[in-house]
């Protein structure tokens, strides 16, 4: 059964907050991804986020999917097929206009993922024990568009009502924890929109922050 989910979103304007202080403020430590283009002219948008739901692993003649509580899921097969099918597990749903990348899959595929399709000489040994196929599911996540200078939180939920309030305060967090990592106008500028916001349904267009 399809794993249906639903982008949603709330932007923000920038300040003078930089990709790396946001992404320190999401938390550089964690697990993560930071996807940079650092200027208008030679790349628009920069993509960040923490604390995947799930790590996608080859491993051998498997592929294992370890939750964000830990536990392991053990597929058997050539990891090629394991991965498709796992990724048309999902349906996202996004409106009209929106960005291609809108949440997913995000990591990397090593040179020997040929070898799930083609019988290759394996005579080099293994050095840096890292795995083939390197995977994160990212369900929540900020990119920031330097063409318009705002940055957004995006989080993918049920596709109900209660999904859109749960992601919405979800979205409203990650904000709130990408601008810890910036100085005290970033501060004032978060005292400043919470105050204009603060009665402003969050199905209305607001000041500074929108659907």
């Amino acid at each position: 059964m399809k794993r249906r989910l639903k982008a949603y979103k709330k932007t923000v304007s920038i300040v003078n907050e930089t990709a790396i202080e946001l992404y320190q403020g999401l938390g550089s430590k964690s697990k993560g991804f930071l996807m940079e283009s650092n200027d208008k002219e030679n790349g628009r948008y920069t993509f960040m986020g923490v604390e995947p739901e799930e790590i996608v692993q080859s491993e051998k003649d498997s592929l294992v999917i370890t939750k964000c509580d830990g536990t392991r899921e053990v597929r058997k097969g050539n990891p090629l097929k394991l991965l498709k099918e796992y990724y048309d597990e999902f349906e996202v749903v996004k409106e009209d206009g929106e960005l291609e990348f809108m949440g997913g899959l995000v990591g990397s595929l090593g040179y020997d993922y040929i070898r799930y399709t083609e019988i290759l000489p394996d005579d080099n040994p293994e050095e840096i024990g890292i795995e083939t196929i390197q995977l994160m599911l990212a369900t929540k996540f900020i990119a920031i568009d330097h063409m318009a200078e705002t940055f957004t939180a995006v989080v993918l939920a049920e596709d109900s009502e209660e999904g859109k309030r749960i992601a919405l305060e979800e979205a409203q967090n990650l904000i709130d924890r990408a601008r810890s990592g910036c100085g005290n106008e970033c501060e004032k500028e978060n005292e400043k929109n919470a105050e204009i916001n603060k009665d402003i349904d969050d199905d209305l267009d607001g000041v500074i922050l929108r659907q």
